[in-house]
């Protein structure tokens, strides 16, 4: 409970006491309120925007899980590549010639 506070009427030399008014009550609870909700909306809004969720750690785990897979099988898919031209490269320079064919035209698509 709030002190009762009182003031001193010079008039008739005595304390009265100080009420409040409810329209002054009503504004006091009004605005604490709207800035508690603004309060509120600010907090949610900036967590959002710089905290991550768990299940949005695990999904950027998984991303850079598949990044580093794809990265693998793209060194793997240059390393077939590289021996299949070693293989075509041998198919039209050496063994063509001891065969005696032509080599295979190339392809245009």
């Amino acid at each position: 409970m709030s002190k009762v506070k009182y003031y001193y009427d010079s008039d008739t030399l005595s304390y009265r006491k100080i009420t409040r008014k409810k329209r002054r009550t009503f504004k006091y609870i009004i605005a604490f309120l709207f800035s508690t909700a603004l309060f509120a909306i600010l907090t949610v809004f900036i967590a959002s925007q710089f905290l991550e969720s768990p299940k949005e750690k695990a999904l950027k785990r998984e991303l850079s899980n598949m990044e580093l897979q794809f990265d693998l099988l793209n060194k793997k898919m240059e390393e077939a590549e590289a021996v299949l031209a070693n293989v075509e490269d041998r198919d039209n320079n050496i063994y063509r010639l001891y065969f005696e064919s032509n080599p295979i035209p190339r392809r245009t698509a």
